[in-house]
């Protein structure tokens, strides 16, 4: 069996969730003819042509595996072109199951590093917001304080210096609730 057949047959695989046989054979330049022979091995395989066939293929792998030249099938639609385009189908199986194996693994990695710069991430932000919390909470207080020792030691003023205080005293309440919710 050529190594042709068994790349074609992983191309078939890769291709076929998204496209139909026709599709691919247009997409690999061969006879329609050609990925139904794939198709139907995959098929067989997987025992969405029943049960009988099924088992005559995988008898069919078995002979092949133990190294029998002539494979004689109680099922007279298994020949050897057959035999062939189901040992190109079970390599490409298998080589598709190894990436996503390999694919999930790589994903689950991806995962765990992921929570762990998100953890760091986290910390980080944590420790921001407790320094943020720190270095403007008590110049923010000392405003405060003088606000109130500067409204306290002023005597009457007029309607703007009253409206300018309080505008004042509304920014450094803005900022006092502010810093309590970092």
């Amino acid at each position: 069996m050529s190594l042709k057949k068994r790349a074609r047959a992983l191309k078939f695989l890769n291709l076929l969730p998204h496209h139909t046989v026709s599709e691919i054979a247009k997409i690999l330049n061969k006879p329609v003819s050609t990925i139904q022979k794939h198709d139907n091995a995959l098929k067989r395989l997987l025992g969405l042509l029943g049960q009988d066939l099924r088992q005559d293929a995988f008898t069919a792998l078995a002979l092949w595996d133990s190294g029998r030249e002539q494979i004689k099938s109680t099922n007279s639609s298994t020949d050897h072109k057959m035999v062939s385009d189901l040992v190109a189908m079970r390599w490409a199986m298998d080589v598709k199951t190894k990436e996503l194996e390999q694919e999930e693994l790589f994903n689950t990695q991806l995962g765990l590093i992921a929570q762990e710069v998100a953890s760091q991430i986290k910390l980080d932000v944590n420790k921001i917001e407790a320094l943020v919390r720190s270095d403007f909470k008590t110049p923010i207080d000392d405003v405060s304080q003088a606000l109130d020792d500067l409204i306290n030691s002023l005597g009457d003023l007029s309607p703007d210096g009253i409206d300018a205080l309080d505008n004042l005293t509304e920014c450094v309440i803005a900022l006092e609730e502010l810093t309590t919710r970092l």
